[in-house]
Formats: structure tokens, sequence, C-alpha cells
């Protein structure tokens, strides 16, 4: 891969990284696949593999946090143990209906929805749905600093193989 493509594979992966703390673009994903295209298109041989391996270690950490984090943010508000499942959905509906920015939204909507029905008490539904605005920043933060490690170690890769 020429300097060229080396510099578009960055460029990717600081949208990406940019796109961990903006829910505009899916972040921590683009990052990752930008560390798979500069592994196949640069040579594709045992040292890009492993490089590939440790940031796809790095982004499936990421990914699994983002709902092991939300989850248990949810539990810790005695909510009921459908309340993930019902955010989750109202989060995808969110998404057709306000692309992207729906996720969030709806999942916050949807932690509040159950909490609500739970509960009857606006204002301990409105504290739970707190607590899950802090769960999401949380996750929104991890994710950054994934990408931020799937990109180190993509320029690590580039001072070793070059």
């Amino acid at each position: 891969m020429g300097p060229v493509g080396e510099v578009l594979i960055g460029l990717t992966m600081a949208i990406g990284i940019i796109g961990t703390l903006i829910p505009v673009l899916p972040g921590l994903f683009l990052v990752w696949l930008a560390g798979l295209a500069w592994a196949i298109l640069d040579g594709a041989d045992t040292t890009h593999w492993i490089i590939f391996a440790l940031m796809t270690v790095i982004f499936l950490i990421g990914f699994g946090l983002s709902f092991y984090i939300p989850a248990k943010s949810t539990k810790g508000e005695s909510a009921p143990k459908w309340t993930f499942l019902v955010a989750s959905v109202f989060a995808l509906i969110g998404f057709f209906v306000i692309p992207i920015v729906g996720l969030p939204l709806g999942f916050i909507f949807g932690v509040f929805f159950c909490q609500l029905i739970a509960g009857r008490e606006f204002h301990r539904a409105l504290r739970a749905t707190g607590t899950t605005l802090k769960a999401i920043g949380l996750v929104s933060l991890i994710h950054f600093a994934c990408g931020i490690a799937i990109a180190s170690a993509w320029a690590f890769g580039l001072l070793i193989v070059n």
C-alpha cells in the first residue's frame, strides 16, 4: 500500500474516532473496518494479521462493554429484567425514525418507559434514565479509548512493517 492508501486509512480511523464521541457514524466499527482494510490491502502477511487480531480484541472489548454497561446500569436501578430488551427495541425503532441519533434516544426513552410502567413513579423513572445517560456517556468514552487503541496498533504496525 502506498502513502495515499495509508493516509486514507488514517483519515478513516480519525473519522471513526470522532464518530465514537458524536453518534452520527458507527465510530468504533469504522476504525476496526479501516484496520481490516489495512491488513488486507497492505500485504496481508502474518504481521498484519497479528496486529489486526489485536485490533479485533480491542474492538470486541469495546463492543461488548457497550451492551454490558447500560444493562448493568438498568439493573442497578432495580429495573425489571425486560428493561434492557425493551430499551433495545426502542433504540432500533429510534434508529429508523431518526437515523443514527435515534439509536441512543430510543434506548433512553425505552428505559424511561419501562421504569415508568414498572414503578408508576415519574421521578424514579427519571432517575433511572439519568443513570442510563451516564452509562451511555461512559460507553462513548470507552469506544473513544478503544478507537485510539486500534489506531495506535495500526500506527505501530506501520512502523514495524515498513
